[in-house]
């Protein structure tokens, strides 16, 4: 059977391809790869263009610990070591002979490991390394506010109070006001950080809404 040459149309086919080069994610929707680590949902989106005639394969995160009730992208990434080798964006008439090379290097380079339980520490790192590319300087605020959380969840004040500092120094007064401004921020995260059985409450409840029972799962680690 021919692909069909637009991606809507072969979405299906697309992402079937991609479950079982990695088999540690499941099918969440169409060009939706994912699997649960603790409060974090790991994996790659398939997105296609406007032209819908190719897609781009990129990582990222969402974290469960902030009420929102849709999935999120943060942690956007193409592996830096395969920006150079590999192309960026899969054309429908190559897909057959490219997604098997570029699904097995995704998982490879991956920010984060997707076949195994992380820790934490390298969840943390990962972020650290997110916040230094021009899409984590653009999107700081909510970058630090999930670290936070990460942290806080885990019963790790002392941590969350120290990225709560950094992000207090490093984002500008004017990108707060999504909560109403800087010490309102500064109010929610201690009340949070001061609570970390609520945050787990926020988990399950977002892992409800989304519907994430039927993914792989994996555990997220304190160490």
């Amino acid at each position: 059977m021919n692909t069909p040459s637009t991606v809507t149309g072969a979405s299906a086919q697309i992402t079937r391809d991609w479950a079982d080069q990695i088999p540690c994610l499941g099918i969440y929707k169409p060009r939706q790869l994912l699997k649960r680590c603790g409060p974090l949902l790991i994996g790659i989106a398939l997105d296609r263009d406007s032209s819908n005639d190719k897609y781009r394969p990129t990582f990222h995160v969402h974290c469960l610990c902030i009420k929102k009730g849709y999935l999120t992208l943060s942690l956007l990434r193409y592996p830096d070591e395969i920006l150079n080798t590999l192309p960026r964006y899969i054309h429908m008439r190559d897909h057959a002979n490219q997604y098997r090379e570029v699904a097995s290097a995704m998982a490879a380079h991956s920010p984060l490991p997707l076949s195994r339980n992380l820790t934490l520490v390298e969840v943390l790192e990962a972020y650290d390394e997110y916040l230094e590319t021009p899409g984590g300087i653009f999107a700081a605020l909510s970058h630090y506010h999930e670290m936070i959380l990460l942290a806080a969840v885990f019963g790790e004040s002392d941590i969350a109070t120290s990225i709560l500092n950094r992000c207090l120094a490093q984002v500008a007064h004017s990108k707060f006001r999504f909560f109403g401004g800087r010490e309102e921020f500064v109010s929610l995260m201690i009340s949070q950080i001061e609570a970390p059985s609520a945050i787990h409450e926020i988990v399950e409840h977002e892992a409800s809404t989304l519907k994430v029972d039927c993914l792989p799962q994996s555990a997220l680690h304190l160490s």
